[in-house]
């Protein structure tokens, strides 16, 4: 699972974000840094109807139509064969920068333990997303993709976002590359912290 994640302002980090503001139309009124939470705009990296790769801003979690609620993931494995999720799967792939994500595990003496989880490629590093467009919508909504947690860190969640990094990130956009692959090559290598 993944419930937040940290995105570094410019001045911080490891991700060139300078680059992913200067192709965002509206940054003159939005700058997003720190931690970000459900419902919440980031920027996201898609590919547009043009063939382009750019950036735009998108709200994360699928709302569900009467229900209530938000849908912020979806397993990896089965996302192709649901049909909430699967033209996304298809045709709607995104990428959404991070520096670091949260997990919380919970211990019966200390309540909830927050840690953080921070790729060790020092290339900048993405969450696997899909999109789709709800609607009425103002903005398109994302969500990120999990699978099941390495046997290093399932100790605190059994499940873990996707991250992509380099040549698989780009590919993960590619309506020519194949999906299923790029998620079993994802990257798995992560530094854990304990957050006071």
């Amino acid at each position: 699972m993944c419930g937040a994640f940290h995105l570094a302002d410019v001045g911080e980090a490891s991700i060139p974000l300078e680059r992913l503001y200067s192709n965002l139309s509206l940054q003159n009124y939005y700058r997003p840094a720190g931690d970000v939470h459900p419902n919440e705009i980031v920027p996201v990296i898609s590919r547009r109807k043009s063939g382009n790769i750019g950036c735009n801003l998108m709200q994360w979690g699928f709302t569900l139509e009467g229900r209530g609620g938000l849908i912020i993931n979806a397993r990896s494995e089965t996302a192709f064969s649901k049909p909430l999720f699967s033209v996304s799967m298809a045709s709607r792939r995104c990428l959404v920068p991070i520096t670091c994500y949260y997990e919380w595990k919970k211990d019966d003496a200390y309540g909830k333990q927050k840690f953080s989880f921070t790729p060790d490629s020092a290339a900048p590093c993405y969450l696997a997303g899909i999109y789709r467009y709800e609607s009425n919508p103002s903005l398109p909504r994302f969500i990120v993709l999990t699978r099941p947690a390495t046997p290093d860190i399932a100790f605190i969640h059994s499940r873990m976002p996707v991250i992509l990094t380099g040549a698989q990130a780009t590919a993960w956009l590619s309506p020519e590359s194949n999906p299923a692959l790029l998620l079993a090559q994802a990257n798995t290598t992560l530094s854990i912290h304990h957050c006071p």
